[in-house]
């Protein structure tokens, strides 16, 4: 059995419709109407797999909440959906972060596809670096026994060569 994945959606408009589109293939989505009240349910210690959320809103936008995520969760796929589709905006929303820039009317098999896309992604960089973690236990310069000055010069060398 596949593994639940927590998405919140931030739109003060399509967010009902995104979120059905994402729970028919087996998301636990959790929908808000402002980007204020999403940050801080991630604040308080909420699960979350991704974030899908509108660039404009009231209050803070979705660039200042991509912002905002980026700095606690560096690593967290984030998407951003707007209606105003202009290439400057979405080079802008690339450029602070966000992991994908959708135009509405969003295409709902688009919009699953990009975030499976996204959580993939994550997954496997995820994976990458715990095995890399691991090579590094299993034959990095840890395991070698030695408290000679000799011994020691030795791994420093060859920590520089590495």
């Amino acid at each position: 059995m596949a593994a639940v994945i927590f998405l919140v959606v931030v739109d003060d408009g399509s967010r009902d419709a995104m979120s059905r589109a994402l729970e028919r293939v087996g998301h636990q989505v959790r929908a808000f109407p402002a980007a204020q009240e999403a940050l801080a349910a991630m604040q308080a210690g909420e699960a979350v797999d991704a974030v899908v959320s509108d660039v404009r809103m009231p209050g803070m936008d979705g660039l200042e909440l991509l912002r905002q995520v980026r700095a606690a969760w560096p690593s967290l796929p984030f998407l951003l959906v707007t209606a105003f589709a202009e290439v400057e905006d979405a080079v802008a929303a690339l450029q602070e972060g966000a992991d994908d820039y959708l135009t509405k009317p969003v295409k709902m098999q688009e919009l699953r596809q990009r975030v499976q896309l996204h959580l993939e992604r994550r997954a496997l960089s995820d994976e990458n670096r715990r095995l890399r973690q691991r090579i590094d236990k299993w034959f990095g310069f840890e395991g070698i026994v030695g408290h000679s000055r000799a011994m020691e010069e030795l791994l420093e060398r060859l920590r520089v060569v590495a």
